[in-house]
This record gives structure tokens, C-alpha cells and sequence, in this order.
């Protein structure tokens, strides 16, 4: 236990002093004392934090705050026929089948799911939502 260092505190009183009398028979400082601890943040924040730090884009972690906010943000009808694209520049592409699909969800849902998806990410960070039709040709949406 001797050999083990402890920490000490970073100013000493003056010799002599009754508090050098207090400091030699007071326990050892805790090195990882409760006051002194962060909190425990989630790794998503410190990753974002480094990336920015670097000026590295951080797209990729919209995808999960979109999954928890899509089952709201999209009608029941739809969840199987549109899906989130990609996410660039603030601009969020929604897959759709095919052009009827496309249309039918531009004048009847897109308004709402924009509006949805704008109270959770906020106007500045998602400036528009298009729809677009499947880029691979199938003119079936994937889940």
C-alpha cells in the first residue's frame, strides 16, 4: 500500500502552519473524485464534437434520429411505400416507386411529413424534403 502513489494537493501551506498539522493526517486525495467527474455523454455527441473539431461533414447520424422520428412523421399507408434517400445540404430525398406514388404523395402527404420532420430537426437544419423515385429501377421501396 506504500508503494501505491497517491495524489497530493497541488498547493502546500507554508511550513509550520496549522495546516500543514491537517494536511499530513488527512486522507489522500481521491483522484477520481465525484466533483471532478464529466457526465456521461453519448457517443454520438463526441464523435460529432471530434468531426467538427476536424471540419469533417457528420451526415450520418441523421439516419438514427430519422428512424425514431419516421414511424411518426409518416402516415401508416405509406410506410411501405416511402422510404428516406439521402440528406444533403439540408435537403431530404424521399423514395417513392414510381411516378403515380409520386404524385399521389406530393399533393396529399408531403406537407405533413415535411412539417413532422421539421419540429423534430428543426427549420435550419432541414431545409426541404423532395421525392424522388426509386434510383435503382424496381419501382418497389425498401424497408
Amino acid at each position: 500500500m506504500a508503494e501505491r502513489k497517491q495524489r497530493m494537493l497541488p498547493s502546500r501551506p507554508p511550513p509550520g502552519s496549522e495546516d500543514e498539522d491537517l494536511l499530513a493526517t488527512s486522507l489522500p486525495v481521491d483522484p477520481d473524485a465525484p466533483e471532478f467527474r464529466r457526465e456521461p455523454a453519448p457517443m454520438r455527441a463526441l464523435v460529432e464534437g471530434v468531426l467538427q473539431r476536424l471540419n469533417l461533414p457528420a451526415q450520418e447520424f441523421w439516419r438514427e434520429e430519422l428512424a425514431v422520428v419516421w414511424p411518426k412523421a409518416v402516415p401508416a399507408e405509406l410506410s411501405g411505400v416511402v422510404r428516406p434517400g439521402k440528406w444533403e445540404n439540408g435537403i431530404l430525398y424521399l423514395h417513392v416507386p414510381n411516378s403515380m406514388k409520386l404524385f399521389e404523395v406530393q399533393r396529399l402527404h408531403l406537407r405533413g411529413i415535411e412539417k413532422a420532420l421539421r419540429q423534430h430537426f428543426g427549420a435550419a437544419r432541414l431545409k426541404q424534403v423532395r421525392l424522388m423515385i426509386e434510383p435503382d429501377g424496381t419501382g418497389a421501396a425498401k424497408k
